[in-house]
């Protein structure tokens, strides 16, 4: 059963990195730091080389009801949602990566960080997912920026 679980969640995740192709709103003109989901308009953090884009949810977080249920679509939002903030880990004990562990359920979030020179080809994209057995494993566990510049 857990691993019925983990596919769906994984699968969940690739569905949601499709949109993660960020798409510049055009009525937020040249505003670098603003970008299109598919569920509304996130902005981030620009910085000399990269756009930073923290805590993307890509699934509705599950809590409560949705607790151990296949992940439901993200509710869309109106306005900007701010991507600056990193979110929570997962539920997990103390560790190295979560340091004073974790117990909040409401951890479905995706961090993009995207060079801030406009591509002449297309680029490629590396996803970290995180793991663990569920007592270790964050996103912000390996540091991204330096990542874009490189190229990658």
């Amino acid at each position: 059963m857990r691993t019925t679980i983990r596919k769906k969640v994984r699968l969940a995740l690739a569905l949601a990195l499709l949109p993660a192709a960020l798409l510049v709103d055009k009525a937020a003109a040249a505003e670098q730091d603003v970008v299109r989901t598919d569920a509304g308009l996130v902005r981030g953090h620009p910085t000399a080389t990269t756009r930073v884009f923290n805590g993307i949810p890509y699934a509705a977080p599950p809590v409560r009801a949705l607790r151990w249920k296949p992940p439901q679509p993200v509710k869309p939002w109106t306005g900007f949602r701010e991507a600056v903030e990193l979110s929570s880990a997962c539920p997990q004990q103390d560790n190295l990566e979560a340091l004073g562990g974790s117990t909040n359920e409401d951890c479905l979030y995706l961090n993009v960080t995207t060079p801030t020179q406009k591509a002449t080809k297309p680029r490629a994209v590396v996803v970290w997912i995180p793991g663990g057995g569920f007592f270790s494993g964050v996103g912000t566990a390996t540091e991204h920026r330096s990542w874009p510049p490189a190229g990658t």
